[in-house]
């Protein structure tokens, strides 16, 4: 087995794990959607029978802190996943480089980066095809599968701080301001985690 060979092998191996990342991404936010839709439709029905009193509190203590509990599994999931896809598209590129060191007349054909730097990482597979490092970070952090799920573990996580506020009897401005705050510290506690997860293996490789 020649290198060409050899480089075949492992692209069609690279590949094989980019894809199987996509498809595990969107497996697991596919689940935590449906707990979510379950859940808020559970504490639609209690609240329909009950009102917004005792029983509804009780239910949504229970349900609310485990639909959380899973949307911040299913971030730390996809943050994994994009590390992980971030390590094969490098090694994409690095045979494409390969490829066009062995066969320069090729080069012009190569719609896809062959080099691992920012610019490569940014512009392979699966990365919105932009020219380079995005203008707003957290604008292209938001649109991604980890983003989305931030979005929704900040809203789950402001809906138990307003409905404890509640239960105790709090006025409605200390029950939206708990809600807000911790909605606030827990976007940002996964963006910074992503972030942090992100320099690491962008230094790694």
């Amino acid at each position: 087995m020649d290198a060409g060979d050899v480089l075949r092998a492992e692209y069609l191996l690279l590949m094989s794990a980019v894809t199987s990342s996509w498809t595990a991404s969107i497996a697991r936010t596919t689940l935590l959607l449906g707990v979510m839709s379950a859940v808020i439709v559970a504490l639609g029905l209690v609240a329909q029978g009950s009102g917004f009193e005792g029983d509804f509190y009780v239910f949504a203590a229970i349900l609310l802190p485990i639909a959380l509990f899973l949307g911040v599994a299913t971030f730390v999931r996809q943050v994994q996943l994009q590390r992980e896809t971030v390590v094969y598209i490098t090694g994409l590129n690095r045979i494409r480089h390969a490829l066009q060191l062995s066969a320069p007349e090729t080069r012009p054909y190569f719609v896809l980066p062959a080099h691992d730097d920012e610019f490569g990482i940014y512009r392979g597979l699966g990365s919105g095809m932009v020219r380079g490092r995005p203008r707003s970070m957290l604008l292209y952090v938001l649109v991604q599968a980890h983003g989305i799920v931030s979005v929704i573990d900040a809203a789950v996580a402001g809906a138990v701080a307003a409905i404890v506020a509640a239960w105790f009897g709090g006025p409605l401005a200390i029950v939206v301001g708990a809600g807000a705050a911790a909605f606030v510290v827990v976007l940002v506690l996964h963006l910074w985690y992503w972030r942090a997860q992100m320099r690491e293996v962008f230094t790694a490789i």
